[in-house]
């Protein structure tokens, strides 16, 4: 009888959460014994649970040093929640406070532009993904986009202070702005398309889309491009895309260009739509 009052004792001394573990299984493990009570928690934990770990190991992984979550306290037995995972792929996960990526992703906070991928999917990048964008593109809704061959590494880049666009022109990385090196940064090869580039009638302020003004035109986009080191691509005269390649940066379109052969363009339009150099905003 005394053996079996020490037992009793012994079973009402033990922690709550054992109490209701040894009542859900059918082969309950003794009252008392480490390894047997650590069987019972192995076949009934959650696989994505963790046991609390001793006071020792909380205070050694919980970034508050021994309080624990909850303020349980060197003392107190506090446990250090699992981490919060942000899912990256059908199969990646990476918990929060590991992805060290928030700080890293492009700021873009002009409106009107936008990127591919999109800010929000770059938000959902690693460092090391964002290390290596493939194709990244900027692009204004209004004036055109530019797409970045290969690989980007677009960690930290500031896109309001690089690039900018303007009717019929973009800039990256301004002549008074610190440039790296060719093949580096932004500053490597890229495509380009600007929008709306159309000669205009002298009178009116309209686009001219006759064949003979539009072949006109494209001559000037050409030489445009002859001028600086950078290959045409295309031109379409019924859109007024003008798609052209690049293998560094700084300013690149027809603001401030002129060409005496385009005699058939107004140099200033006069309807506010104009560019001032022959061209359509």
């Amino acid at each position: 009888r005394r053996h079996q009052q020490q037992q009793q004792q012994q079973q009402q001394r033990r922690p709550v959460h054992q109490q209701q573990r040894d009542a859900l299984t059918d082969d309950a493990p003794p009252a008392f014994g480490t390894d047997a009570a650590a069987g019972a928690a192995a076949t009934h934990a959650s696989p994505y649970a963790q046991p609390p770990p001793s006071p020792a190991a909380a205070a050694a992984t919980s970034p508050a040093g021994a309080r624990g979550v909850g303020g349980g306290g060197a003392g107190g037995g506090g446990f250090v929640a699992n981490p919060k995972p942000v899912r990256l792929g059908a199969d990646e996960q990476v918990p929060l406070f590991t992805l060290g990526a928030v700080s890293a992703v492009p700021t873009l906070t002009r409106p009107h532009y936008y990127t591919e991928p999109s800010l929000s999917e770059l938000a959902q990048m690693s460092a090391e993904q964002l290390s290596r964008v493939v194709d990244l593109r900027v692009g204004h809704d209004r004036y055109g986009w530019v797409q970045w061959h290969g690989a980007t590494d677009v960690r930290h880049i500031d896109l309001d202070d690089i690039i900018e666009f303007n009717a019929h022109e973009v800039v990256v990385y301004d002549d008074d702005q610190p440039k790296p090196p060719v093949g580096t940064g932004l500053n490597k090869q890229a495509l380009v398309c600007l929008y709306h580039c159309w000669p205009l009638e002298r009178a009116t302020g309209e686009p001219l889309r006759d064949a003979a003004s539009a072949a006109k035109y494209e001559k000037r986009l050409r030489k445009t491009c002859d001028k600086s080191d950078a290959r045409f691509i295309s031109y379409n005269p019924r859109t007024g895309e003008w798609l052209f390649e690049v293998d560094h940066w700084s300013r690149y379109g027809l603001a401030g260009d002129s060409d005496s052969d385009d005699d058939d363009a107004d140099a200033g339009g006069g309807d506010g739509d104009s560019n001032g150099d022959g061209t359509r905003r």
